[in-house]
């Protein structure tokens, strides 16, 4: 007697005709998980935050903030402190510390000072020259000036340096560092001699020559272009960007400095695909999607077009790679995508992308417009596409959704009228589970009971704008409903006058059929 027998389900791969796919491969995966070769439906997004982004294309989570532009912007944790946040994309380059926001560069000072001798002097002639810097309240310390004039300094003069500039506004500057040249065996360095509050006024050099400090570091501090983007963070204190051609790192550490002579040009454009809101860091490999597919970019330097035995050309631009956005979920590609079909109707929807083994596809039923994932959490979050609020998408201990999962198409070699089908199934809910959906049920209850406190819950006859909600419907919150662990059951069906048999063996059901099923189906 013929046997179909699956042991393992993974998702689609479209590309290939339905009779020609892998035993365990499906025709159709959507809203399933298939991370551990059984049946697991994912779980409903969770509601987060309220915001009012409609207008957004990017949403990042700082702090207990949620931000967002409605621009492409490259946002990343700052490596000195963890209430300051860099990115770019937003016109220049910024800093956001709390609810402040600053341009990321630091004004630096550009007059060279002028160096006066005062007094009377004797002895030996040291020539001196002079520099400083500017220093904010966060300790960010810019370039020096240009060098001042010499001076021909004996022992008895006092130095009158002029000439300081006046203090831009609007970047916390407070102090000033002031530089004195000195010459030794290897060469003249610039050391510093006095920090001041940051002022207009002259200062004098009356230092004596032996009560030199540590020597200028920021000689080379390059503030960041104007025109940075794809900001992204690297090990030891680094983050990386890039200006047209030119890829760019910063000071480790010193997120405000971009030396120049740290920059690589390269001789073509940085960032050649087509849509950079698509590109995920899955940590052990890069994808983005191209012309021609998603492509993965692995550690080891190769390069491949993941989606090739799923998608040929024309079937992946169907789905608008260049608009397409993404994020990651436990190690999946997540490309949320937006489409018009041929008789113009506009489809959305997102796409989950195993690329770990057997490459494969799972289709999930949401809507969104900026997707954001969380390192901290493993969490991927997405802004709805109301832009009205933001959820989590398959959120721990959120009620499950409805999966779908149909199979290859099995050919056999003559008719077979099969008399029996075998099920393991593991159909109870877990302890947690049942933890969770009372706890999910009464947080829509207080939700619920706010909205009525409220007032007009729109469920009435002209009460909100056509619509608004679905026809006799109103705003409340459906209440969630599930299977409880102490009496879930397995529904069965079968044509009249056949014969059934269900047998329990603790969390496996073995449903028998037979022997003339005829047209049957499960449910």
């Amino acid at each position: 007697m013929p046997a179909i027998k699956l042991t393992g389900f993974t998702g689609e791969q479209p590309r290939i005709l339905p009779r020609l796919l892998p035993e365990q491969a499906a025709q159709a995966a959507l809203n399933t998980r298939l991370d551990d070769g059984g049946l697991t439906p994912m779980r409903k997004s969770a509601h987060v935050a309220d915001v009012a982004g409609t207008d957004w294309l990017t949403i990042y989570r700082h702090g207990a903030d949620w931000l967002g532009w409605d621009a492409v912007v490259n946002a990343v944790p700052g490596p000195v402190a963890e209430d300051r946040l860099y990115y770019t994309g937003d016109g220049v380059p910024k800093m956001k510390v709390g609810a402040t926001t600053y341009d990321l560069a630091v004004p630096r000072p550009t007059t060279p000072l002028t160096a006066t001798l005062s007094g009377s002097g004797s002895g030996d002639v040291a020539t001196r020259l002079y520099v400083y810097t500017r220093v904010t309240s966060f300790d960010e310390e810019t370039e020096p000036n240009a060098v001042s004039n010499a001076v021909d300094w004996q022992a008895g003069y006092d130095v009158i340096l002029s000439g300081f500039g006046a203090i831009p506004s609007g970047r916390g500057i407070n102090r000033q560092r002031i530089y004195r040249s000195q010459t030794g065996n290897y060469g003249m360095f610039f050391y510093l001699i006095a920090e001041r509050a940051a002022s207009t006024s002259d200062f004098t050099d009356d230092i004596p020559v032996d009560a030199l400090q540590e020597p200028l570091p920021t000689s080379g501090y390059n503030p960041p272009p104007a025109t940075l983007e794809g900001l992204i963070a690297l090990p030891n204190g680094m983050m990386a960007a890039f200006d047209g051609r030119d890829l760019c790192f910063c000071e480790p550490y010193r997120p405000h400095a971009w030396p120049s002579r740290y920059r690589l040009t390269l001789d073509v454009a940085i960032l050649p695909c087509i849509n950079a809101r698509g590109i995920v860091d899955l940590g052990y490999a890069i994808a983005y999607p191209s012309h021609e597919g998603l492509i993965v970019a692995r550690a080891d330097g190769g390069f491949s077009i993941a989606t090739a035995n799923l998608f040929n050309r024309d079937a992946w631009l169907a789905y608008s790679p260049a608009t397409m956005f993404a994020g990651q979920l436990s190690g999946r590609y997540a490309g949320f995508y937006e489409t018009t079909l041929p008789d113009g109707t506009l489809e959305r929807g997102a796409l989950l992308i195993d690329l770990a083994g057997t490459w494969f596809l799972i289709r999930a039923s949401v809507l969104a417009r900026a997707a954001f994932y969380n390192l901290s959490n493993g969490g991927l979050y997405y802004l709805s596409h109301d832009g009205t609020d933001i959820r989590r998408f398959d959120a721990p201990g959120a009620a499950r959704q409805k999966q779908y999962w149909r199979s290859k198409q099995f050919v056999l070699p003559y008719p077979e009228n099969f008399g029996a089908i075998q099920i393991d199934a593991d159909p109870a809910f877990s302890e947690q589970e049942d933890v969770d959906l009372d706890a999910l049920i009464a947080a829509v209850i207080a939700a619920n009971e706010d909205l009525i406190a409220a007032g007009s819950i729109l469920g009435d006859i002209n009460s909100s704008p056509m619509n608004e909600v679905a026809f006799g419907g109103d705003i409340l919150e459906p209440m969630p409903t599930a299977p409880r662990a102490d009496h879930q059951h397995l529904r069965r069906w079968c044509p009249q006058g056949d014969r059934d048999e269900v047998r329990q063996r603790g969390t496996s059901s073995r449903w028998v059929y037979g022997p003339a099923m005829g047209t049957r189906r499960l449910r």
